[in-house]
């Protein structure tokens, strides 16, 4: 699982392999290994993994979610809902099946469909926890739309379910994410209160020191995009390299790869498209925002073909229930047609 979580994915393999080796019947194994291959793009290994994890446990319905998440992942949605649908048949409150499903519609267009299904689920639920899940898979459909007003709306409603019950890690969060919803509407003053808001609300608590850092953390590095998009190179550049300087002392390998996202994005506004392209390859690339910005990279550097072919990537990443593919996703389409006729031309 090391090697797993830090995305060191044929590493993982050798030793989920080793595992099964010795003990061919111990299900656990096959979920991650399942994963790793497709991580790596080797989709007929993963579906080789994820039916045998099947047949092992199959009145478990998390052997069926997994199958189905691959499915979507390859774009063989009909298929993947009818996967997540076994799993609901086993255990009909399995929440991840019930957005999986909401994610497939949302890929078929089929929207007002996918809002449907998160109905269900917002009405069945329990507990605030599977109603903030609701909320969010709701939004996130919004977001592939390009409605953030609504979606904005939904994170809202997600918000106050966590400030009735006085959750302020998660009333942090949900600012934060509220900040991200603004700053892709570009209403830049309003991304950057919810940031601050997310900041104070962490460090006026009483959350361990380690919560109240990475929230100056994030509250720099989002300092840092803001700074790009009104054009204020120089504080943008002044809050990368402070940034960046934060994120290796913590050793983390996601803020890490962010850190380099983020010098890339700076690279861009600099048409330094060279450092751009490194930057972006040593950033997170299982993240579909981050693709489709190496794509504007190559494509800044006149590499029309690996261009194309990361554009193809974000715009096909098809991201279980995933934000931030839903901010990127016509986008990439868009790209990857205009690289494609540049390409014929």
């Amino acid at each position: 699982n090391y090697y797993y979580k830090q995305q060191k994915y044929a590493q993982a393999i050798t030793q989920y392999t080793k595992a099964i080796a010795l003990t061919p019947e111990f299900s656990a194994p096959y979920n991650n290994l399942g994963y790793s291959y497709r991580a790596l793009g080797k989709y007929e290994e993963a579906e080789e993994t994820f039916q045998h994890y099947i047949q092992l446990i199959p009145n478990d319905p998390n052997p069926y979610d997994s199958y189905a998440e691959l499915l979507m992942k390859m774009g063989r949605f009909e298929e993947s809902i009818k996967n997540y649908r076994k799993a609901l048949e086993v255990r009909p409150d399995f929440t991840f099946s019930q957005i999986g499903i909401a994610s497939d519609l949302t890929y078929l267009d089929r929207m007002t469909d996918a809002r449907m299904e998160l109905e269900k689920l917002l009405e069945a639920a329990e507990d605030d926890g599977q109603r903030r899940e609701a909320y969010f898979a709701i939004a996130v459909t919004y977001a592939h739309e390009g409605n953030l007003v609504s979606a904005i709306k939904t994170i809202e409603q997600q918000y106050e379910i966590a400030s009735k019950a006085q959750d302020l890690a998660t009333m942090a969060n949900d600012l934060n994410t509220l900040g991200e919803l603004f700053y892709e509407s570009e209403q830049y003053d309003e991304a950057q209160a919810r940031f601050t808001e997310s900041h104070r609300i962490i460090a006026l608590s009483e959350l361990p020191d380690n919560l109240k850092q990475q929230a100056e953390r994030s509250l720099l590095y989002n300092e840092a995009r803001i700074a790009l998009k009104r054009k204020d190179l120089a504080s943008a550049r002044i809050k990368t390299e402070a940034y960046s300087r934060a994120a290796v002392k913590t050793g983390n390998p996601n803020q890490i790869r962010q850190s380099h996202e983020l010098i890339g994005m700076l690279a861009l506004a600099d048409s330094d498209f060279a450092t751009a392209v490194k930057e972006f390859d040593l950033g997170n690339l299982e993240n579909a925002y981050s693709l489709y910005h190496l794509a504007l990279a190559y494509s800044g550097s006149q590499d029309l073909n690996t261009a194309y072919e990361y554009s193809r990537k974000a715009a096909d990443f098809n991201g279980l229930n995933d934000l931030n593919y839903a901010f990127v996703r016509t986008k990439a389409r868009t790209l990857a047609n205009k690289l494609a006729e540049q390409i014929q031309s």
